[in-house]
Parts: C-alpha cells; structure tokens; sequence
C-alpha cells in the first residue's frame, strides 16, 4: 500500500499529458535512425533503463511511422519533435536526463510500480512491432498483372486492421503499427529470399546496433564509477559500503559490470560491493583500456 502512495507521489510530479493507450502504461518515443548519433545513442539509454525493470513498454519509433511524430506533436504542442521522451501512467516524464536521474535517485521503480510485467516476444511481429508485407516490401508499388508497369499499391483500412489483429494476445495486436515491411516479389510473382548483400547489411545493422549500445553503457558506467572513486579519495565518502555502489550505479551499469567480466561478472560485482576503495581503481583502468582498444565487428 505504501508503495503505491509513494509511487503517485512520484507521479504528480509530473505534467499530465497521455498519449492514446498510455493510462496505465509505458510508452516512450524514439528513433532507430542513425543520423544524428547522441539522440540515436540516448534513445538507447532510455530503452535499455526501462527493459531493464521487465515491464511492458509500448516504443513508437517516430523515424518508423511519421503518424507517431504527429502524434508526439500534438502531445507536447510543438512543432518541433525530440526524441527520446517517456510517458508513464498518463503523465510527461521526460527525456533520457530525467530518466537517468529518476534512475540513479531511485525513483524510476517507484514511478513503474503497477506496471504490467513484460512477456515473450510476439508471435505475430517478433518483437519489433511491424509485420511484413507480401506485395510490396513496404514501398507501396508492385508490378501489374502482366508485370511490364510498376503500380501504387493502396493499403485499406480493412487489410490494417488485418494487420493489427495478427497478434495472438491483446498485447500483441497493441504493439502491431500499420506500417508494413515485406519480402520482395520475383519477376514470376513468387517470394525470394534477401540477396547476399541484403543479408550483409542487415547483419551490418545489428551489429552496429550492439556496439552503439555498448559504448553507452561504457561511458555511463565510467562516469559513474569515476565520480564514486572521487568522493572516497576526497573524503566525502570515509567508509565506503555497499550501500553507496547501490547509490551511484543504476542496475543497467551493474548489468554492464557483470557483462564486462564475462564469466567472472557475478564475483567482480561482488567485489566491488564488498570494497569499492579497493576495486574502483581496478575497474575505471580496464574501462579505459575499453575505450582506447578499437571495435572490430568484423565487416
């Protein structure tokens, strides 16, 4: 009961603002488009922070669907759209600086309490929210019947809501947008699979993806650990427990930690809670070492 006061204490904070279908829910608006790298980059912090609660978290990627950034305008009564930006319960949380700092200040799981738990990937989309288009390959034109001229291809709203009742639960047919990705059709009008170089620049995709994130993680867990390591030279901090790695590391940063030292993970997180003077010192060097050693992904 007093989770739930202090989590609408939390709440009311904040400015009642509620997107369609977020009054009891999560929903953030980002971008996967690679174009402008710190708001890529912040998209993923924000993203990473709240999977990291294993909630149910509706993304409207505005560079996916152009009706998610009018709708993203009408919300925040601006014409210009800035991304990332959270939603929760119905109120305007803010971008990835307040959510890092509700993050660090413990706050943000109070403000997710009542959340619905996340479930297994879709069945109808896989996980990323679109389901693929057997004519078109998302372009909206195909060959005519007689495949000598390119037509437009218009998509009714009775084949859209096919589309979103594709999933097999309620939540499902919630994260289905109307925005289609298909396979391309052969000249015969049969399905192909991806050429060699499609396959190559979408395994390219992904693996940029993981490196984008990791780097993120790199830099908020450095920064972090360096300002700790400060506070117990400096003697803000004289007898450094386990209580103030829990302060100054978020869980993502802790999650980071464990992936850092592969199998070893558990026991350096385990050190660190244990003697944080004595282990920082060890950890801020081999995230140096990190940052200095170039990232081959293997193209």
């Amino acid at each position: 009961m007093k989770k739930s006061h202090d989590s609408k204490t939390v709440l009311e904070q904040f400015e009642p603002k509620c997107p369609a279908g977020g009054e009891n829910a999560v929903v953030v608006y980002t971008t996967t488009l690679r174009g402008i790298r710190k708001t890529f980059e912040e998209c993923n912090t924000v993203r990473s922070i709240i999977e990291s609660y294993h909630i149910q978290m509706s993304e409207r990627d505005i560079s996916m669907d152009s009706g998610f950034k009018e709708e993203l305008r009408k919300l925040t009564g601006t014409k210009e759209v800035k991304v990332p930006l959270v939603f929760v319960k119905g109120r305007l949380v803010g971008g990835v600086e307040e959510i890092v700092k509700l993050e660090e200040e413990g706050k943000l799981e109070i403000l997710l309490e009542g959340i619905p738990v996340a479930v297994p990937g879709c069945k109808g989309c896989g996980g990323v929210r679109f389901v693929m288009c057997k004519q078109c390959n998302g372009s909206c034109k195909v060959l005519d019947k007689e495949q000598k001229k390119i037509r437009k291809l218009s998509i009714s709203s009775k084949e859209v809501a096919g589309i979103h009742s594709s999933g097999t639960t309620e939540l499902e047919k919630q994260v289905l947008n109307s925005i289609c990705y298909c396979e391309r059709s052969s000249s015969s009008g049969g399905l192909r699979s991806m050429s060699p170089a499609e396959e190559k620049m979408n395994e390219r995709e992904d693996k940029l993806y993981i490196i984008d994130m990791w780097k993120a993680w790199m830099r908020s867990t450095k920064e972090n650990a360096t300002n700790l390591d400060r506070a117990i030279r400096d003697g803000v901090i004289q007898n450094p427990k386990a209580e103030h790695v829990d302060t100054h590391f978020p869980a993502y940063n802790i999650k980071f930690i464990a992936k850092l030292y592969g199998k070893d993970g558990r026991s350096m997180v385990d050190r660190l809670r244990d003697d944080p003077r004595a282990f920082l010192p060890i950890l801020i060097k081999r995230l140096d070492m990190m940052e200095l050693k170039p990232f081959h992904i293997g193209l």
